[in-house]
């Protein structure tokens, strides 16, 4: 009987021992669990966020970034006075022609004939040898008017040369706040600056930046010929954000 008494009493006492651990130890795991299916959410949470791959390039950016700059200000103020100049001495030139050269046709008859002997380079006139540029008549209407008409083609297309060239020379290139919208500077009459923002969708870049060899050429949507970047003088500042915004070929719709 003292035995079997002494036997439920270490039972009690051994049970009540196993529930007080597990009162302690139960709050423990409770935070435990908490914890760790709190690191389980967020982990999802993490993986379920759009993860970029090593080629990518985040293009959304917070600020004004510089993709590309050239500064050549001494030579477009050159172009610029060299293109006046040669304008003005073409329309000189122009006018001296066509007020200026006189018709002097020889008075003799039955000299001019139709044989060979007039594409040869000398012909003879009163025993003496003329070179024939000599005997050309630089008066002569037809010439005269073919002369002022060139000479005033040359001075327009020098104008238009040195004024339009420094239009679709790029100065500097910023890919603006968002990525969205890129803001071109190009250069002007006597190196003044002209910038004007495009969208990125509607600018194309025809030849990658690695294989051009003078400079690379950029389509702007709405705009005639190409806009030209300098790779030898010019440089790229953010390459990679520059392959992956402005440097691809895009097709414009219309």
């Amino acid at each position: 009987m003292a035995l079997l008494l002494r036997s439920s009493l270490m039972h009690s006492v051994a049970k009540l021992g196993c529930i007080n651990y597990f009162k302690i130890l139960l709050p423990c795991n409770r935070n435990l669990f908490h914890g760790v299916s709190r690191n389980a959410t967020t982990t999802s949470t993490k993986s379920k966020s759009p993860k970029m791959t090593h080629f990518e390039v985040d293009a959304n950016v917070p600020t004004d970034v510089l993709l590309y700059s050239y500064t050549n200000d001494r030579f477009f103020r050159l172009l610029t006075i060299f293109g006046a100049s040669q304008f003005l001495f073409w329309m000189y030139m122009s006018n001296f022609a066509y007020s200026s050269l006189r018709d002097i046709s020889s008075s003799k008859e039955g000299n001019e004939s139709n044989d060979a002997d007039t594409n040869q380079k000398v012909v003879e006139t009163d025993g003496n040898t003329v070179a024939w540029w000599k005997n050309i008549n630089l008066g002569e209407n037809k010439i005269r008017t073919g002369l002022t008409m060139l000479c005033t083609a040359l001075g327009y297309t020098i104008l238009f040369g040195s004024l339009f060239y420094p239009l679709r020379t790029i100065h500097t290139l910023h890919l603006l706040k968002g990525g969205q919208a890129v803001r071109i500077t190009t250069y002007g009459a006597l190196a003044r600056k002209r910038p004007f923002i495009k969208d990125l969708a509607e600018i194309s870049c025809y030849v990658a930046r690695q294989s051009a060899t003078a400079a690379v050429p950029l389509k702007v949507k709405g705009r005639t010929f190409f806009y030209l970047m300098d790779v030898k003088k010019g440089a790229f500042h953010n390459t990679k954000l520059f392959d992956s915004t402005v440097g691809l070929k895009r097709k414009f719709t219309r």
